[in-house]
């Protein structure tokens, strides 16, 4: 009985944790919505990131989950 509630409890604290991610990462969209839309967030004054072989360099997914662990 003890394990089971165990386990419920570990699963309940990921689920929360994932959660909260998820509410992060959606509140930092928002505010980044506001500020493109209000003007003070333009990505098109933003320089180019360009690399020594003239290619863009832009992480890809996996990149960045490594990045944000």
């Amino acid at each position: 009985m003890r394990a089971e509630l165990s386990e419920r409890a570990t699963e309940n604290l990921k689920s929360e944790v994932k959660l909260r991610e998820v509410e992060t990462e959606l509140e930092v969209a928002q505010a980044s919505t506001d500020m493109i839309a209000t003007g003070v967030l333009d990505y098109s004054l933003a320089p180019d990131a360009v690399d020594e072989e003239g290619a863009e360099s832009l992480l890809d997914e996996a990149e960045m989950t490594k990045a944000a662990t």
